[in-house]
């Protein structure tokens, strides 16, 4: 059931979920919750990530939307993309049922937000799922996350996507002015951007882009063998219990976050424990009642 499959994060209930909804409605649920759309911090730095709609897949990828695309989405693989931002706002929503975009002040009224469908059993599955993949002995984050607190649980989920190593470097094979072949190695992250800094450093230089290759990738290191590179994620939230100590659901939440270790691997492994260190800051700095004010106190930590 959905509660099993999330605490042990079971890719095969997932596919066939996503086989059964198709891309139209998995991509249509993802646009309710921000993918594919600014999360409303206003930075010039901000993305949007990816939401691989159907109309999306032809324009760009010349794709057709097949149930082998809605099984990747599915797991959060494929075409979709998310950033930490989003990632932490999508736990938000788990926790209390609605959406809000993001917001970096308080300052004037606070944004709009909307209520998601889903009956309170389809919500209390998810929750429960995720409370048992930090809570539960068979969780996958269990080992690595547990939080010990009287007044708060964590709950969350860990991640692992598949990721290409990125370019860091290109070889750039070339005539020189004195029609000399030569090749020259120029730190860049694309193509585009290693020919439009080489250009610049050696005008009437002849070049053909055929001849533009990788030199360099980051993760130096292959990954492992018959494997692929991986991010490692950890999101979730801060749950208050009850006087037994299990998550009183009537009470929403006040915090939550997102972990991202760039080819880190694991997600239980490697950002699990960041989240419960995140979890034990979070409740030292804020106090019981996680109150954000605190911090902004004289003589609080920061």
């Amino acid at each position: 059931d959905v509660v099993d499959a999330l605490s042990g994060s079971c890719n095969v209930v997932m596919y066939r979920l996503g086989q059964r909804l198709g891309v139209g409605a998995l991509t249509k649920a993802f646009d309710m919750v921000g993918v594919g759309r600014p999360s409303g911090t206003g930075l010039k730095e901000e993305v949007s990530g990816i939401n691989p709609t159907p109309s999306w897949l032809m324009a760009r990828k010349n794709l057709t939307a097949t149930p082998g695309l809605a099984r990747l989405f599915a797991i959060g693989q494929g075409e979709i993309s998310m950033t930490p931002v989003q990632v932490a706002n999508l736990m938000a929503t788990y926790a209390s049922g609605r959406f809000r975009p993001v917001s970096l002040h308080r300052e004037g009224s606070e944004k709009p937000e909307w209520i998601l469908p889903g009956a309170n059993e389809h919500w209390s599955a998810i929750r429960r799922g995720i409370y048992r993949v930090v809570n539960d002995p068979d969780g996958t984050a269990y080992k690595y996350a547990r939080f010990e607190h009287d007044r708060y649980v964590l709950c969350g989920k860990t991640g692992s996507a598949t990721a290409s190593g990125w370019p860091t470097s290109y070889a750039i094979s070339f005539r020189d002015i004195n029609g000399i072949l030569r090749e020259e190695i120029i730190p860049a992250g694309s193509q585009r951007s290693a020919i439009e800094r080489f250009e610049a450093e050696h005008p009437g230089a002849a070049l053909d882009p055929g001849d533009v290759r990788i030199a360099t990738r980051w993760p130096l290191q292959p990954p492992p063998p018959n494997a692929n590179h991986a991010h490692a994620w950890f999101a979730g939230f801060l749950q208050e219990t009850s006087a037994d100590g299990q998550p009183d659901w009537s009470r929403s939440p006040r915090i939550a976050f997102a972990v991202l270790v760039e080819f880190g691997g694991s997600g239980g492994r490697v950002t699990g424990p960041l989240g419960r260190a995140i979890a034990e800051e979070l409740t030292g700095v804020l106090g019981p009642d996680l109150d954000v004010n605190r911090s902004a106190t004289p003589g609080a930590m920061p």
